[in-house]
């Protein structure tokens, strides 16, 4: 049906040019793109082979880079741990081509939510300033960046993969035991002050915490060795924790005997940071080769 309405294909070329969708365009993608999202549960259920691909953070060159090296999302499949917008100035073009992407093949993508992933964020950091900018009236601009925050509202909050490997933007709650339980809590909003929701987008491992903390950022949790060992081995029986959110300098890290994997995919942070993007290319055998991507 979206087909019909539109060519997908010539979307994505437009959108790889860095040019913003017709708002007709984006309305056809945009309905569809939420009516997938709708269906979907709070976890999302994979199987491997698989990519993961960390925080993107507005690096639209590096997120086309991954796509030709990695494999293209035609028949690759792609769980994205979340962050694709601010602290650069192509978020827009990030969000546009991974809603045509997951229209067009909505089996291989998986898009799960970031704190920037929200309007408290993206309002002060960059991304309303960008729509606003990119679309000719200032009323467009504020139709896209509402339009793409309902979307965000509807972005997963983790997911499972081989039924042992948990994936997850931030990391871990003290309300959390069960992975099943994340299911109960409603999603579709924006990202509250506190709750589970908001630990598992928020918090971060830390070594010198033991069980957990509240957080410096002023939202969710520190997180420390026992926390993690409890959730994997008391509570769930599962082998690791797979997250993003926090900047690490060659692109991925681990942490407590590897039972914890940082994995970020924006190199060059922020124009600034000299840091190594990286994508996880997770097979059959469970075989973790890392990807490395270079900043543009």
């Amino acid at each position: 049906m979206v087909d019909k309405e539109v060519n997908l294909e010539e979307l994505i070329q437009k959108i790889e040019k860095n040019e913003v969708l017709l708002i007709k365009e984006f309305d056809i993608i945009f309905n569809k793109a939420k009516e997938i999202l709708n269906k979907r549960e709070n976890i999302a259920i994979l199987k491997t082979p698989i990519n993961i691909c960390g925080c993107i953070n507005a690096h639209f060159e590096e997120l086309k880079d991954i796509f030709k090296i990695c494999g293209d999302a035609s028949n690759t499949q792609y769980l994205f741990l979340g962050d694709y917008i601010n602290k650069g100035f192509n978020s827009l073009s990030v969000v546009l081509l991974l809603m045509v992407l997951l229209v067009k093949y909505p089996n291989n993508i998986t898009l799960l939510r970031g704190n920037h992933d929200s309007r408290m964020m993206s309002n002060p950091y960059g991304f309303y300033d960008e729509c606003i900018k990119k679309y000719s009236q200032q009323d467009e601009g504020k139709y896209i960046f509402e339009k793409i925050n309902e979307l965000f509202d509807l972005f997963q909050l983790a997911a499972v993969i081989d039924n042992e490997i948990f994936c997850v933007h931030g990391g871990l709650s003290p309300k959390l035991k069960k992975i099943e339980e994340i299911n109960s809590v409603d999603r579709k909003l924006e990202i509250p002050r506190e709750g589970i929701i908001t630990d598992l987008i928020w918090s971060d491992p830390s070594e010198e915490i033991v069980e957990y903390s509240p957080s410096p950022k002023g939202a969710g949790q520190l997180y420390g060795e026992k926390a993690v060992n409890d959730f994997i081995k008391e509570n769930n029986n599962i082998s690791i924790i797979i997250r993003s959110h926090t900047l690490v300098m060659e692109g991925y890290e681990y942490q407590f005997n590897k039972k914890l994997l940082t994995i970020f995919s924006a190199p060059l942070y922020s124009g600034r940071i000299e840091n190594v993007g990286a994508v996880l290319k997770l097979d059959e055998k469970h075989n973790y080769n890392f990807i490395k991507i270079d900043a543009h």
